[in-house]
């Protein structure tokens, strides 16, 4: 991009956010983070803005965009003037419909940054932690929240290296406050990072050297944590250190430092998900410690679509934010196609609505964001939970031992519990429907179509482990 080298940050910087311009659609805020893990911290927190109207035309006859050269790495400051060198950083609407809350943990406080009409803010509100951020980790939000306390959404705060361990607090959107509605406090080493699912029922947790991938039950952990394993690595090499929810509801993982991505199966269902390590090849390239961001939005649509190929989809309504572009072959190929956007539909040269074809283009708001379907607890939650108790390792450790064979099977399985008592066994199809149980280590699926189950193993020590299990 034309003047877009030299940005802050670094290739180890653990989070960056992109947010647009609440008052120009051309416009993006782009903030870098630090690189925390050097001593001491080299950068800083900045933010550089794009005008996507500037910069050389594309093949597509759009302009390709440029930095803005008296917008590049601007400092964003703490109350008392000083530069911040965490690399935790993200972004979440605001309640008025059009601005946005920049967040960001430092020292002891949660720093909330207004991003308006009139740009970032430089007073941010101060939200007290009650424990030190000492730059290295991350944080995430949650979609919005169905309740009706005080707060509308979840926030996940990560801390690694010197103080560990991972808090999720409830944040009003609307005064960019810490509430008091619900707070957990777990304790641990290495959670380096987390994630929330579509609706902001299911929290999961890893992290590097931590080998393992958490699933916590949010909406029903009122009176005590529900958590879950659902992986558990030999090693780091084989195991999640990031994890980042996509605009398709998708969670995927960084795999070590290797050419796959894995991903949660299931991830809107608690004791059925799973963790695929091997889901998506990256033709050769490798992952490291971090995935994108979501860029954070008011609604429902993306920001812009270009297409460039023959239509496939047969009756279909696409629903955009800013501009609808089509070129190159795009062809109606008598189907009924509605486009509404937000500013702009292009039809550019070699476009063709066909003769059989229903076409309707319309500039059109997208609809609002609409919080979860998902009922949170009524009451105020405050829960804590040391997830390196000795009992919860060994718990683990059972968790290890417990397989099941043959599997791929045909019809009968056996559970392998290593000497421990079993409780039940539950078998899941991959929308969540339980299929089968029972209550001894033997289990038949012969009547059930071949395709991929959840098996869930309670073991009477209260442990509880989830196993891929195939039927041919």
């Amino acid at each position: 991009m034309q003047n877009g080298t030299g940005l802050a940050g670094n290739d180890s910087s653990q989070q960056l956010a992109i947010v647009k311009d609440p008052s120009n659609s051309n416009k993006y805020y782009v903030f870098t983070t630090a690189m925390a893990l050097s001593n001491p911290p080299t950068s800083f927190i900045a933010y550089t803005i794009i005008d996507m109207s500037l910069g050389p035309i594309g093949s597509n006859g759009l302009n390709l965009g440029a930095v803005v050269p008296a917008s590049k790495n601007i400092p964003v400051l703490d109350p008392g003037g000083n530069i911040m060198q965490t690399e935790a950083i993200t972004a979440l609407p605001h309640a008025d419909g059009s601005s946005y809350w920049i967040l960001i943990p430092n020292g002891n406080y949660l720093y909330s940054y207004l991003l308006d009409s009139n740009g970032l803010s430089s007073t941010p509100v101060a939200n007290s932690l009650n424990y030190v951020f000492n730059y290295v980790g991350s944080i995430r939000v949650s979609p919005k929240i169905n309740t009706n306390l005080n707060f509308t959404h979840l926030i996940s705060i990560n801390r690694w290296s010197t103080y560990t361990g991972n808090n999720v607090f409830s944040f009003n959107n609307a005064t960019g406050n810490i509430t008091n509605d619900y707070f957990i406090n777990i304790n641990s080493v290495n959670t380096f990072s987390s994630e929330f699912n579509k609706d902001g029922s299911i929290l999961y947790l890893c992290g590097y050297g931590l080998n393992k991938l958490f699933a916590i039950d949010i909406a029903n952990s009122q009176s005590s944590l529900i958590i879950n394993t659902i992986y558990t690595g030999s090693n780091a090499f084989n195991s999640p250190t990031m994890i980042q929810r996509n605009m398709h509801n998708d969670i995927y993982a960084i795999i070590g430092s290797g050419n796959y991505l894995g991903k949660i199966i299931n991830p809107d269902i608690y004791g059925s998900s799973y963790l695929d390590i091997s889901n998506t090849y990256l033709n050769g390239k490798n992952g490291r410690l971090g995935l994108p961001q979501l860029i954070p939005l008011h609604n429902n649509c993306i920001p812009d679509i270009t297409l460039s190929a023959p239509e496939t989809n047969t009756n279909y309504v696409y629903q955009v934010g800013n501009n609808i572009t089509t070129q190159l072959n795009y062809n109606t190929n008598n189907k009924n196609i509605i486009m509404n956007a937000g500013n702009s539909i292009t039809l550019l040269p070699d476009t063709e609505i066909t003769a059989g074809s229903s076409y309707l283009a319309a500039i059109k708001k997208c609809p609002a964001m609409k919080p979860s379907t998902t009922r949170f607890p009524l009451q105020i939650v405050e829960l804590y939970y040391d997830l390196d108790k000795e009992e919860n390792y060994q718990n683990s450790l059972v968790n290890n031992m417990i397989s099941v064979y043959p599997n791929p099977t045909t019809s009968q399985f056996t559970i392998n519990n290593q000497n421990n008592e079993l409780e039940k066994w539950e078998l899941f199809d991959l929308s969540g429907k339980l299929v089968s149980q029972g209550n001894t280590i033997f289990g038949s699926i012969e009547n059930l179509t071949s395709a991929t189950y959840v098996l869930k193993v309670h073991l009477k020590n209260k442990t509880v482990n989830s196993i891929k299990l195939i039927k041919k």
